[in-house]
This record gives C-alpha cells, structure tokens and sequence, in this order.
C-alpha cells in the first residue's frame, strides 16, 4: 500500500471511505461528506482507501482533499475486497468513532452530526446503522422500484427493538473503535451484514438511526437490479455457511420476518417483498449450481453519478 503520512493524534471521529474504480462519483461524495463534517464542533479526520482503480478515482480524491491536513489518502495497485479495505481503514484510523460512507453516496450534511450525538448520548453504543435515500436516475420506472424497496428496507430495520437489523443493516455504518470487529480477509461479500450480526452475536448495542442520511441512486435497468439483488442474497447464503455454524440462522426469504414483525404493513410492501423471494431462490439454486459472486464483483454503472 502507498500510504500518506499517518497522524498520531487521537481524535474524536474518523471518517472512511472505501472506492474502487469511482471516479465519477467520488469528488461529490468527499465535498458532502467535507460539508457534513462541518457541521461538528469535535476532531475529525477522513480518509480514502483506493485499491485496483484503473480510472482517474486518485486524481478526483486528490483534487477535493487538497491539502488538507486532516485528510488522507491511501492507496493500492492492486485490488482487495472491501472488507480488507476496511481493515486498513481501522488500522490506519485515529478516531474514538469510525463512520463510514460508500464512495457513490452523497452524505446529508446531518449525517455525521447524528452519528456522533447518538454515541454521545449512549455510552453503550457499539454499532449504528444509517439510512440510504434514493435521488433519481434516468429511468422513471426503476427510480420508482429504487423507492418502493427503499421504504421496505427502512420499515424492516425500523422494526421494534432493532429486530430487523440483523436481517438487513445497510452500508452506511459507524462503529466504535474500542468495539470494532475485525473482518476475515478472505472473500467475504457483505461487510454491513457480517459487521451487525457479529456485534448481534457477541451482545452489543446496536441502533438503527434513520436520521443519518445518504442519498444515491438504485440500478437503473433490469440487469444491473437483478446482478445487484442476486449479489445481496448470495452474500447471506454465503454468511449462512461459513465455518462455525454461527450464522445459519440468517434468513434467505425475507417473507416470513416481514410477515411476522410488519403486519397488516407488509401489504404496502407485498411487490417488493414477493420479488425478494424469487430472487432469492434464484441465487438459491444458482449457489447450490456452483454460480457464484465473489468478494471483487463487478460495478454496477447505473448507480454512479452522472
């Protein structure tokens, strides 16, 4: 890894960012994400781990940190998996919170104000979830699914006491750097979900806090909603089987949970949840067939910003 020079000083937040390949989309996610921390009156330091990017993603980056001496920038030629990304951005860090933000989202200005208050006002929070708000896209028709599987998801982790984060956390997340849970660096696919059913496992205090915002686009044509769906299910299958036995208990149909703890409320979300279900069992039979994503997917185009 190429690094920058690494800070000694321990400060109160450390924000991360992760990319491969994001040149269109990550200049104005740092600038929101520059905004955002703004808003915050405590220490904080960002900083961008880049690994295998073969577009101008470094260049974007370098523009908008500039100088800026509380940012950092590390970087890789060749590519790992998000997860090993993470890692990195953990062992390089300084924060006493780490907030992290996908490099295709534009942050709310609010957002890491919300993560810090919540953490601040709950000396037991260990983990903490944010909300994804979809902007549109250039199809109308898959916006609009983008919406409706949007608020199902928010419904589903907003469920009482957190018992949907488990199910499904998102990929806006903070974590305390004393609670951080180390991520296997060997093919794992959903960082979000290993990361909130570890801390489930071992009794932390998780939160959902819909408050913490980011906006971004879903796919925008049938392939892209498809590969995008399938990689989500097969990255539960996959958690289901790994060594230990410790998470065979994650759902792959989300039917029955949102049956359970929704209600007569599943109705408003009976599309979404029923496409779930078929999907799900395609990924289902294509795993059991030996088709399977791995860790270094491929992008999907139709999410970055134009």
């Amino acid at each position: 890894m190429q690094i920058s020079e690494r800070a000694c000083n321990l400060t109160d937040i450390t924000v991360g960012v992760v990319a491969f390949n994001e040149g269109p989309s990550i200049a104005r996610s740092l600038q929101s994400i520059q905004l955002a921390i703004q808003q915050v009156t405590v220490t904080v330091e960002l900083i961008v781990v880049m690994t295998g990017c073969t577009d101008d993603t470094e260049a974007e980056a370098s523009r908008v940190l500039g100088r800026d001496p509380h940012s950092r920038l590390i970087s890789s030629p060749v590519r790992i998996s998000k997860c090993a990304a993470l890692n990195y951005l953990k062992f390089h860090s300084n924060g006493r919170i780490l907030v992290c933000f996908d490099a295709d989202l534009i942050v709310d200005r609010a957002a890491v104000k919300v993560f810090w208050e919540a953490y601040s006002n709950n000396s037991a929070l260990a983990v903490a979830f944010g909300r994804m708000v979809p902007i549109p896209g250039r199809s109308t028709i898959w916006t609009r699914v983008g919406d409706w599987t949007a608020a199902v998801l928010d419904a589903i982790r907003g469920a009482p006491n957190g018992s949907g984060l488990w199910l499904i956390c998102g990929s806006v997340f903070s974590v305390r750097a004393d609670a951080w849970i180390q991520y296997p660096e060997d093919g794992i696919m959903s960082d979000d979900l290993y990361l909130g059913l570890v801390a489930q496992t071992r009794k932390l205090c998780v939160e959902y806090l819909p408050q913490a915002i980011t906006y971004g686009r879903y796919p925008q044509t049938f392939r892209d909603c498809v590969a995008q769906k399938l990689r989500n299910r097969f990255a539960k299958i996959q958690l289901r089987q790994l060594p230990g036995g410790s998470f065979q208990h994650i759902p792959i149909w989300m039917i029955p949970f949102a049956i359970r703890n929704l209600g007569l409320e599943v109705r408003r979300h009976l599309p979404i949840v029923l496409i779930d279900g078929l999907l799900s069992a395609v990924a289902l039979i294509q795993w059991k067939c030996g088709r399977r994503a791995g860790a270094l997917w491929s992008q999907i185009s139709s999410t970055k910003f134009d």
